[in-house]
C-alpha cells in the first residue's frame, strides 16, 4: 500500500481508518529500512550505505552555511557554502594521469624525457589547473650502461599550464627519463 499523505483526517472515525493508518505505518518502515538499520535493533536511523541519484544541474543550490554532496554523471562532488563543484571522485589511473582530492587540490602526474644534448623541455599538463600550480618535483629515472648517474633535473618557470624540465651540464650528452609530480588547484 502507498502512503496516504491525507490519511487519516481529523473526523475519520478510527475503525474506518485503521486500514490506512497501518499501511502508512508500513510505508514508512519500508521507506527507513532502505540503506539504513531498521527499527528497534540498537543501531536504528544509522545508514548502511549512502545511493545518491545523479543531479541534473550541478551544483544543487544551498545556503552559504552548508556543504553539499551529491552525484553528478556518476562522480562523488563535494560543494561548500553553495560555490563551485568539487569532484573529488574522477582520476586518471596510466603512466600520465591526475585526480581530485577533498579539500580542492588536484595532483597530477607524468614522464618525460630530455634527450642527449638537449638542456630543458617544456611539460605541458594534458588539463591545466584551474588556479594555481603550487609544487613541481621531478625525479630521474633511467641508468644507462647499468650504471646511475647523478643526473640533476629541475622544474623552472611553473604556471597552472605546465613547467620547464631542465638538468645539469654534467650529463648533456646522455638521455634523461624523469617523472614528474604535480599539485595545485
Amino acid at each position: 500500500m502507498a502512503y496516504q499523505s491525507t490519511k487519516p483526517l481529523a473526523n475519520d472515525p478510527l475503525s474506518q481508518s485503521q486500514g490506512d493508518i497501518a499501511g502508512n505505518f508500513t510505508a514508512i518502515k519500508t521507506l527507513v529500512d532502505i540503506n539504513h538499520e531498521t527499527f528497534d535493533i540498537g543501531n536504528e536511523g544509522k545508514h548502511l550505505k549512502v545511493d545518491l541519484t545523479d543531479q541534473t544541474a550541478a551544483p544543487p543550490t544551498s545556503a552559504a552555511n552548508e556543504v553539499t554532496l551529491y552525484s553528478n554523471a556518476g562522480q562523488l562532488c563535494l560543494s561548500k557554502n553553495g560555490g563551485a563543484e568539487i569532484d573529488y571522485t574522477t582520476v586518471t589511473l596510466a603512466a600520465t594521469g591526475r585526480c581530485k582530492l577533498p579539500c580542492g587540490l588536484e595532483m597530477k602526474w607524468g614522464t618525460g624525457t630530455l634527450a642527449a644534448v638537449i638542456k630543458s623541455v617544456v611539460v605541458t599538463f594534458a588539463v591545466a589547473f584551474t588556479a594555481n600550480c603550487y609544487n613541481v618535483q621531478l625525479t630521474t629515472s633511467n641508468q644507462q650502461n647499468q650504471y646511475p648517474r647523478d643526473w640533476v633535473c629541475s622544474a623552472i618557470t611553473i604556471s597552472n599550464a605546465g613547467f620547464t624540465a631542465t638538468r645539469s651540464n654534467s650529463w648533456k650528452n646522455s638521455t634523461v627519463t624523469f617523472m614528474w609530480f604535480a599539485i595545485g588547484d
